[in-house]
């Protein structure tokens, strides 16, 4: 995936959470988002006021998260799963949910206009981290 590409999984992370936050890609009270991470918390919400909610799976896998969110709906046919991957697909489908890859939904949500996104976010996270705390030095006399 383009947008993704050469990004380590932390920048992924934050610039996942980064682009449905700018693009407002959180639907509203009846079209809720829900992004779901493997592994342990990393990225508490308040860090960018996220009006939609983050899971980190702990310790189960984010497929097994996500397929018991599923079960648990009242609604999974207003269910869409974003994922590439054949095999959570294939049980989200029979579980009544329906999925678009990762692809498919950033071309929609972007109109195939891929660049114009991918230029506004060039800098990897650690890249911006780096330039935050230079200016800081010299604004702020931090060192």
């Amino acid at each position: 995936m383009p947008l993704f590409k050469g990004r380590i999984l932390e920048e992924s992370r934050h610039f996942l959470i980064k682009v449905v936050k700018t693009y407002k890609l959180y639907g509203s009270r009846n079209n809720q988002v829900s992004i779901i991470f493997d592994g342990k918390e990393g990225i508490p919400d308040e860090e960018f006021n996220c009006p939609f909610q983050i899971f980190f799976s702990k310790s189960e896998d984010a497929d097994s998260l996500i397929l018991r969110m599923i079960e648990q709906s009242d609604n999974p046919s207003q269910i869409v799963v974003v994922t590439d991957d054949k095999q959570l697909r294939r049980k989200a489908r029979l579980l009544g949910a329906s999925f678009k890859s990762v692809e498919d939904f950033f071309k929609k949500v972007f109109k195939d206009r891929y660049s114009p996104v991918e230029d506004k976010f060039t800098l990897t996270f650690q890249q911006r981290e780096r330039i935050n705390a230079e200016l800081r030095k010299l604004w702020l006399g931090e060192e």
